[in-house]
């Protein structure tokens, strides 16, 4: 199945990698895959496993993108029109059909496969966030008032090149961002990439699909990982019963809708704080005021950039991004993205190896 959704990319700026890192833990992660400008994520769905293929429209080969005058002229000279077709066919598998540009409208093209590619394509336009309302932000304001020369060269164009939007689902997300409870990333990436190579399956596909390419578990499958496999992988006992609390309070399949009840309901247990709360909400909403409040780092890279301030709380991090309240999570990102970091005091946190103890 295949789509073109043009989205809100005008000026032909998005960054596919900037739209969808959230949901990818880490460079090895087994459920994504880049390489060449294509984007390939495997992940389930209410209805079954999907595999997505996303390539910017521009960065489609001279066989895939029909020049805006053909398309121009494509009603007044239908014999033009079917010779372009015709010759595109010959060139490209019927998984990569012609993609159409046009100039004021460049955007995604996107293929899916499995029992959720439909749900996955109606999904599409919020995942790129087509409906994302920014006329609350400015992001003139944030480079304005920044004290990082670095955040104030770059946050207009990284507003850009990213927005938020719903991009997970809410089980495999609820999983991964447990996972980084507590730990180092490294850590939170190797346990994740461990669990879905032992539990997780094959990615419906085509042939030409990256090797290696894997589904998450569902719900009813994380529910039945015994305890010593957890202890394997490096997940200590609190958050792997966190996960199981947390996925059995969903049910047994990805939730079709209500998603943001679903996620208000998670607060009522154990090991889901605020923290992961904002996670669910950044990823699986796209709330642009979800602020991880309680993070090891973003209160103090934040007010950094903003003010200069070596060294900050959650609470002076709520004071300084006052003036964004309601687009909060967008200022966050921005300096995230424009790799604005406060300086360091000390060695990083030594990773540690659970499965010695």
């Amino acid at each position: 199945m295949r789509k073109v959704c043009p989205a809100w990319d005008s000026m032909g700026v998005m960054n596919l990698d900037y739209m969808f890192a959230a949901v990818r833990h880490g460079p090895a992660d087994p459920t994504f895959h880049r390489h060449m400008g294509v984007l390939w994520r495997a992940f389930n769905s209410p209805f079954g496993p999907v595999t997505m293929r996303l390539t910017r429209a521009q960065q489609s080969t001279d066989a895939q993108v029909l020049d805006s005058a053909t398309r121009d002229s494509a009603t007044r000279d239908s014999a033009t029109r079917d010779s372009a077709t015709r010759d595109s066919a010959t060139r490209d598998s019927a998984t990569r059909d012609s993609a159409i540009r046009h100039p004021a409208a460049l955007g995604v093209t996107a293929y899916a496969w499995g029992p959720g590619a439909n749900w996955a394509m109606e999904k599409l336009p919020s995942m790129l966030a087509d409906q994302a309302d920014a006329t609350d932000f400015d992001p003139s304001s944030v480079a304005t008032g920044a004290h990082s020369p670095r955040l104030r060269e770059r946050a207009v164009r990284l507003s850009l090149q990213w927005r938020p939007a719903a991009v997970a689902p809410l089980v495999d997300h609820l999983v991964a961002s447990v996972l980084e409870q507590r730990v180092t990333a490294l850590e939170a990436h190797r346990s994740w990439a461990g669990l879905v190579h032992q539990f997780g399956h094959r990615a419906p596909g085509p042939s030409d699909m990256p090797p290696g390419l894997r589904v998450p578990p569902a719900p009813d499958q994380w529910r039945r990982i015994p305890s010593w496999q957890w202890h394997q992988v490096g997940v200590d006992p609190k958050r792997a019963d966190t996960i199981m609390r947390a996925v059995s309070r969903i049910g047994e399949r990805e939730p079709a809708d209500a998603v943001e009840s679903h996620i208000r309901s998670l607060a009522s247990v154990a090991g889901i704080g605020v923290w992961t709360l904002a996670l669910l909400r950044q990823a699986v909403l796209g709330d642009p005021d979800a602020v991880q409040f309680g993070d090891f780092h973003t209160c103090h890279d934040v007010v950094y950039a903003l003010t200069g301030e070596h060294r900050a709380s959650d609470e002076r991090l709520a004071e300084v991004l006052a003036p964004w309240f309601g687009q909060r999570y967008r200022v966050v990102r921005l300096v995230e993205l424009a790799g604005v970091s406060a300086p360091r005091r000390g060695p990083r946190l030594s990773p540690l190896d659970h499965r010695r103890w």
